[in-house]
């Protein structure tokens, strides 16, 4: 079972996860959208720290 978050977010970064959302391939939800940041985020933390940094 997946673990739902809840949690406050500014005005602005609301509007910065649209416009965001609204670029990419099939207009994701924003709980999805966030999902995908997050997960592009870890991965890239992931490969710096197998890369040694």
């Amino acid at each position: 079972m997946d673990t739902t978050l809840s949690l406050p977010i500014s005005k602005e970064m609301v509007e910065a996860i649209d416009k965001w959302r609204g670029r990419q391939p099939g207009v994701p939800s924003r709980s999805e959208a966030i999902r995908r940041m997050i997960k592009a985020e870890l991965d890239k933390e992931q490969a710096g720290a197998t890369d040694g940094q």
